[in-house]
């Protein structure tokens, strides 16, 4: 989450110099950034079997509750916005910047 302060300064930035801002919320954030090593689960209690019962799944990506979950899909969407040009201002990484026409 970007600090308050660099919030506030965006806004006035944007505003000052007329500038279009735009942000955003990705409800399936998570469920987006690859695993970098292969995990296996259980299915879960009370869901009805897919493969087997006392079958072992593997997982693709990730999901919630995975310890690594959050810091996967943070390096997928940093990839992401950096092939896109945009680039992550140097006092909070949550915010971006792209330049375009050389303004």
């Amino acid at each position: 989450m970007a600090h308050p302060i660099t919030i506030r300064t965006m806004i006035a930035i944007a505003v000052a110099n007329g500038w279009y801002m735009k942000q955003g919320d990705v409800k399936t954030a998570y469920l987006n950034a690859k695993l970098e090593k292969p995990v296996y689960l259980r299915q879960p209690k009370g869901i009805e079997p897919i493969i087997g019962c006392g079958k072992i799944m593997a997982l693709r990506k990730a999901v919630y509750g995975l310890g690594a979950s959050g810091r996967l899909w943070w390096q997928t969407f940093m990839q992401k916005n950096k092939d896109f040009g945009m680039t992550s201002i140097t006092s909070d990484d949550c915010v971006f910047s792209i330049r375009r026409g050389g303004s």
